[in-house]
């Protein structure tokens, strides 16, 4: 069930680029920027981090 609930939420958020459209929603993203993938894969991996943290304490019942 675990296994389940990460791989779901990796899918959805790599599947519909939620980090992506949180850029433009902030504004848009400036690729002119050099730091743009850096920015793009901390907002990435701390959504998934978020999720999963929600997932385990949540859904599982896991005390964090």
């Amino acid at each position: 069930m675990t296994l389940v609930g990460i791989f779901g939420s990796h899918y959805f958020i790599d599947r519909y680029g939620l980090a992506y459209k949180f850029i433009e929603l902030k504004g848009g993203p400036d690729k002119n920027n050099p730091f743009f993938p850096i920015i793009y894969c901390v907002i990435d991996n701390t959504s998934h981090i978020a999720i999963m943290v929600w997932y385990l304490k949540y859904i599982i019942g896991i005390n964090i």
